[in-house]
């Protein structure tokens, strides 16, 4: 008897392309939901970013990362957002600055050896000028490092947040003008986690 025919090979892999994003990823240690231009709100599932619009219901989505996403933060004008995410097994933990009108990634931040983050980026804010970027990372001195946005290969600050076992800062929150005033300050920064919280000025 003549053997049987081997079965049909799989049809080759075609791309997939991403078109929606169901659920939203809560049990991060800092805030992962934030209002933005447009009327929109923009959350991180995994290592995508997502741009939800309110009204419509349309997504689109950010692809910037290699591995899951840590940290997010949006500017006070809710056009720029930055997101942080963990080492990987290909790159440091690094941060991406995009638009959120187009999902365009303007740079990156901590793409250097050693690298200027370890571990993951446990938490970002922008000033309320929206010209510095604030990471903490979660190295076992939770580095906070402040970031000249026209200059980002160098940290115009850096200093100790928290020692302990990471990650013990959940948020970091740069005041307006007028608060950092009231503290005879330029500028005002609060980090805040494990049975802690810091004032920076």
């Amino acid at each position: 008897s003549s053997l049987p025919s081997p079965p049909a090979p799989f049809p080759r892999a075609q791309a997939l392309n991403l078109t929606r994003v169901y659920g939203i990823h809560l049990d991060a240690h800092g805030p992962n939901l934030f209002a933005a231009a447009g009327n929109c709100v923009v959350y991180a599932v995994a290592a995508i970013c997502v741009v939800h619009e309110l009204e419509s219901g349309g997504q689109r989505f950010f692809h910037g990362h290699r591995d899951d996403i840590s940290a997010l933060a949006v500017d006070p004008e809710g056009k720029i957002a930055a997101s942080g995410q963990v080492t990987s097994t290909t790159s440091p933990a690094f941060v991406c600055v995009w638009e959120i009108e187009t999902c365009a990634e303007l740079f990156r931040i901590g793409m250097t050896q050693p690298p200027a983050i370890e571990r993951m980026v446990a938490a970002l804010a922008f000033t309320p000028d929206s010209t510095h970027l604030v990471t903490v990372g979660a190295d076992d001195r939770h580095s906070l490092k402040v970031w000249d946005l026209t200059d980002e290969k160098t940290p115009v600050f850096e200093g100790q947040a928290q020692n302990g076992k990471p990650p013990a800062v959940w948020g970091v929150h740069c005041a307006p003008a007028h608060v950092a005033s009231a503290f005879g300050a330029n500028d005002f920064l609060v980090t805040a986690g494990d049975n802690h919280i810091c004032f920076w000025t």
